[in-house]
């Protein structure tokens, strides 16, 4: 995970019941990073601790 914030990239990691895809559009600190998570209960955890931190701008 701690590599694919290290160069603009798009990259995913796969578990049996989580799909996380991160889109790096740069490496300077306002470069956007897009996060999406899906599967099944454990991607619901993941997804419920990500939106309890207030500095990440959340989409709909």
């Amino acid at each position: 995970l701690q590599e694919a914030f290290k160069r603009r990239q798009t990259r995913q990691i796969r578990t049996e019941d989580l799909l996380i895809e991160i889109n790096v559009t740069g490496i300077n600190d306002d470069s956007l990073v897009n996060i999406q998570i899906s599967g099944g209960s454990e991607a619901l955890k993941l997804r419920a601790i990500l939106d309890k931190i207030e500095y990440i701008q959340k989409e709909d």
